[in-house]
């Protein structure tokens, strides 16, 4: 399934944007390298910047079996700043997935968890 665990707030360590209420990569997607850029000339399909240091709290886990791919694990949370404070995202999609298992894994580069939340 997932080594996200449900309550606990996660924050991001690279700025990311929001598509379709999945947090992607800068660079995805045709967008630009850098938060400076995305900022200066932002496509109409991003509905979101999330900066450095954002906070995520998961709320939910789904794990689903898809006819196309496979086993999956998507992981929700709430963002806790920002322009899209409050917002549900999807940040399976900045996570590491294992797809012959469906395991998601939290990926190191881009959320660690914030120290002092009980697990």
């Amino acid at each position: 399934m997932t080594d996200f665990v449900v309550g606990r707030t996660y924050k991001l360590k690279q700025p990311v944007f929001v598509n379709d209420g999945k947090l992607k990569k800068l660079g995805q997607m045709g967008t630009p390298n850098t938060l400076e850029e995305i900022k200066a000339k932002r496509p109409p399909f991003i509905e979101g910047v999330l900066e450095t240091g954002v906070g995520i709290t998961i709320r939910k886990v789904e794990a689903f079996r898809d006819p196309m791919t496979g086993n999956v694990t998507d992981v929700f949370g709430e963002v806790l700043s920002g322009e899209l404070r409050g917002k549900i995202v999807n940040v399976t999609w900045v996570s590491r997935q294992d797809l012959k298992t469906g395991y998601t894994k939290r990926d190191a580069t881009m959320l660690e968890p914030v120290e002092g939340e009980s697990k």
